[in-house]
């Protein structure tokens, strides 16, 4: 079996329609996993939110403690409550990374607050000056749940 010149010829245009209709089609796909992928990142992005349906108002600090303590620490945050363990010093490597957790914990915080709060407390340097102001602040002495943690504060310090 042989073929004519021009059959090879249509023959070898063909195959190079079909490399250009694969390389096209391949283009298009790694365009729209790139496309995707930064459509996920964004997503992401957004689930650095934090919020737990209602904001503290001054009144409900109690139960606004215990709910925050718990989504903060459900994202292996509470130590930027607590201080345990002490973050690192600034000249350590790792306090850049530290402090941007930080900065992060503390928005957390300011956006589970009443706006008409907000003034009061932004102007601690820290999510742990934070918490622990708005905890002087808003608490009331009588939660079960402050006093145990204030007991245990006093017993450290002995």
């Amino acid at each position: 079996m042989s073929f004519s010149d021009d059959e090879i010829g249509n023959n070898m245009n063909q195959n190079q329609n079909n490399s250009s209709t694969i390389t096209n089609e391949l283009t298009l796909q790694i365009a729209n996993m790139l496309r995707n992928g930064l459509e996920i990142q964004q997503t992401q992005s957004n689930l650095d939110n934090l919020t737990i349906g209602f904001k503290l108002n001054g009144d409900n600090y109690p139960l606004w403690a215990t709910l925050m303590k718990k989504a903060i620490g459900g994202r292996g945050k509470k130590s930027h409550l607590t201080g345990i363990p002490p973050a690192p010093k600034e000249i350590e490597p790792a306090y850049e990374k530290w402090e941007q957790a930080d900065q992060t914990v503390f928005t957390w915080i300011i956006q589970n607050i009443e706006i008409s709060l907000i003034n009061n407390v932004s102007q601690f340097p820290t999510a742990k000056a934070l918490w622990e102001g708005l905890a002087t602040t808003y608490g009331s002495g009588t939660d079960l749940i402050q006093i145990y943690d204030l007991h245990q504060k006093a017993n450290t310090q002995k």
